[in-house]
C-alpha cells in the first residue's frame, strides 16, 4: 500500500479522536450546569417548603375548626330537637298504650327520657318550660303503662280452686304470651322508674293484684277451718260478761289448739290439711310465676310482699 494512504488514515484517527474528546468536554461541562441546576432546585424545593409548612399547619388549623364548627352545628340541631320534644310525642304519650304493640309507645317514653336527661345536664333557664312538659309527659306515659300492667295482672287473678289440681305445675295461671308481656312490661318499668325517680310500687301493685287472688282461693278453706274450731269447741262460750262474737271465736280457737280431743286429729278428718296442702301449692305456684314475671332485683320482695298476708278474707 501506498506511504499516502498511511498517512491519510493516521490524520483520520487523529480527528476521530479530537471529536471525541471535544464531545466529552462538552458533556463534562453539560453535567456540571445539570448538577448545579439541580442543587438549585434543591435549595428552592427546601425554601418552599418552609413557606409552604405554615400554610399547611395553618390550613389544618382551619380543617379541624371547621370540623368542630359542624359537629357544634349538629350538636345545636340535637339540642333544638330536646325542645320540641315534648311536642311531637305529646299526641302518642295521650293516646296511650296499644296493648297489640307496645315498642311505638316505648320508643316514645325512651325519646322523652333521652331529652329529660339531656336538658337536665344543659341546665338552661330557656328549657325549664320544656322540661316541665316533658316530666309532666312521662308521668302520663309511665301510669299508663303500670295501668295497663294492672289490668293484664288482674285479668288471671280471680281466685281458683286448688284442691282441683294435684300439684303446683298444674295450677293455671297466664298464657304465655300475657306472661311475655307482662315480664317485658315489669322490666321496662323497673328500670325507668330507677332512671326517672318516680315511685310506681310496682312490687306493691302485684302484690296487692295477687294477694286478693290468693285470698279468694283460699277463702274456702279458711272457712272450712274456722267452722271447725267453732264446732269443736268443749262447752259453750260465755255469752255474757261482755264477750262478745270476736271474743268468742278468738278463745274457740285458743281452746281448740291447747285443749286435746283425740277424735280431732283421726287422719283425714281435719280442714287443716287440706288447707296446709292447698297453701302450700299456691304458694309453690305464685313462686314461680313472680320469677317469670318481675325482675330478677325485686322478685324476692315481691313475692314475700304477696304471700305476707294471704289468710285474711
Amino acid at each position: 500500500m501506498p506511504a499516502e494512504s498511511y498517512i491519510y488514515e493516521d490524520g483520520d484517527e487523529e480527528a476521530e479522536l479530537e471529536f471525541l474528546r471535544e464531545s466529552l468536554e462538552q458533556m463534562d461541562n453539560l453535567t456540571d450546569k445539570t448538577t448545579q441546576l439541580l442543587k438549585v432546585f434543591d435549595i428552592r424545593l427546601k425554601n418552599l417548603g418552609r413557606i409552604i409548612a405554615p400554610i399547611y399547619k395553618s390550613t389544618q388549623k382551619l380543617t379541624r375548626l371547621y370540623d368542630n364548627i359542624e359537629a357544634t352545628m349538629g350538636t345545636l340541631d340535637d339540642i333544638l330537637l330536646f325542645f320540641n320534644v315534648a311536642k311531637d310525642e305529646a299526641a302518642t304519650i295521650h293516646a296511650g298504650p296499644d296493648e297489640s304493640e307496645l315498642l311505638p309507645y316505648l320508643d316514645s317514653i325512651n325519646r322523652l327520657k333521652d331529652a329529660s336527661d339531656a336538658l337536665r345536664q344543659l341546665d338552661l333557664e330557656s328549657a325549664a318550660q320544656s322540661r316541665k312538659e316533658i316530666h309532666e309527659l312521662l308521668r302520663i306515659g309511665l301510669g299508663n303503662l303500670s295501668q295497663l300492667f294492672n289490668q293484664w295482672l288482674k285479668q288471671h287473678s280471680g281466685g281458683i280452686d286448688p284442691a282441683a289440681y294435684v300439684n303446683a305445675s298444674e295450677i293455671p295461671t297466664f298464657p304465655t304470651d300475657t306472661l311475655k308481656l307482662l315480664s317485658m312490661l315489669a322490666t321496662y318499668l323497673n328500670l325507668v322508674n330507677d332512671e326517672v325517680s318516680y315511685d310506681l310500687r310496682l312490687t306493691k301493685t302485684y302484690a296487692t293484684i295477687r294477694t286478693r287472688h290468693l285470698q279468694k282461693s283460699l277463702a274456702q278453706f279458711s272457712e272450712m277451718c274456722s267452722m271447725y274450731v267453732r264446732g269443736n269447741s268443749l262447752e259453750p262460750l260465755p255469752n255474757q260478761h261482755g264477750y262478745d262474737v270476736a271474743s268468742r271465736n278468738s278463745l274457740a280457737e285458743i281452746r281448740f289448739c291447747t285443749i286435746r280431743n283425740e277424735n280431732w286429729y283421726e287422719p283425714s278428718t281435719s280442714p287443716f290439711a287440706q288447707y296446709t296442702i292447698n297453701i302450700v301449692k299456691l304458694f309453690q305456684a305464685e313462686r314461680d310465676l313472680v320469677r317469670h314475671i318481675m325482675p330478677t332485683v325485686i322478685s324476692d320482695e315481691t313475692f314475700f310482699a304477696t304471700t305476707e298476708r294471704p289468710f285474711e278474707a
